[in-house]
């Protein structure tokens, strides 16, 4: 699933959890309130976070969908976005690169940001492929911002407890080795096409 958490409440959160849901997945996306303006989602992201911490609060996993590299997005919003996930109570976390699909609003919107690569996007406009068109523009390297940010929040103590204190034992094993196996994968199919 993909929650819209700030249209949630505690009722909510106690119904999922009644009929059986143990983990839930939060589309986050961007904490930059411009970014969210330009992708005309608006989220409360106060309210998403309090969510958050109800989902943490009643002994349900929070899982959270990120995307980095938005068409005129900046090095600081990004970082919003990236200390938004690291200073929640989400367990778990996916940090994807933004690709812009043709006939999407967010293509047009990065077609008239970057005209002089309009081509260039199209070829790359594969989301495993490792050319980027945001790194093409700005230089900077998303994969690499990807990396860090898994390992700052995997790695840290206390989620990593609260994960294995809440994750039910029968699709424990199955949830690690899948959600690795996915990370690798993209990872090196990312090398390859390169």
């Amino acid at each position: 699933n993909g929650l819209r958490g700030d249209l949630m409440d505690e009722e909510l959160i106690l119904k999922l959890k009644t009929a059986g849901a143990y983990y839930l997945t939060f589309a986050v996306e961007t904490a930059s309130p411009r970014i969210q303006k330009m992708l005309k989602k608006n989220i409360d992201l106060l309210k998403m976070k309090r969510m958050i911490e109800l989902t943490d609060r009643h002994r349900l996993l929070a899982d959270g969908y990120f995307m980095l590299g938005f068409p005129s997005e900046t090095l600081k919003e990004i970082s919003q976005t990236v200390d938004f996930a690291l200073n929640s109570k989400l367990h778990t976390a996916a940090f994807f690169e933004v690709v812009p699909f043709p006939r999407t609003e967010l293509y047009e919107i990065a077609e008239k940001s970057f005209p002089k690569i309009k081509q260039k996007i199209m070829e790359g406009n594969n989301p495993f492929s490792k050319w980027s068109y945001y790194r093409e523009v700005t230089g900077i390297n998303l994969n690499q911002i990807q990396k860090r940010v898994w390992l700052k929040f995997y790695f840290n103590l206390r989620r990593l407890t609260r994960f294995f204190q809440l994750m039910p034992k029968k699709v424990f094993f199955d949830f690690i080795l899948w959600r690795h196996f996915l990370i690798q994968l993209s990872w090196r199919v990312k090398d390859r096409l390169s």
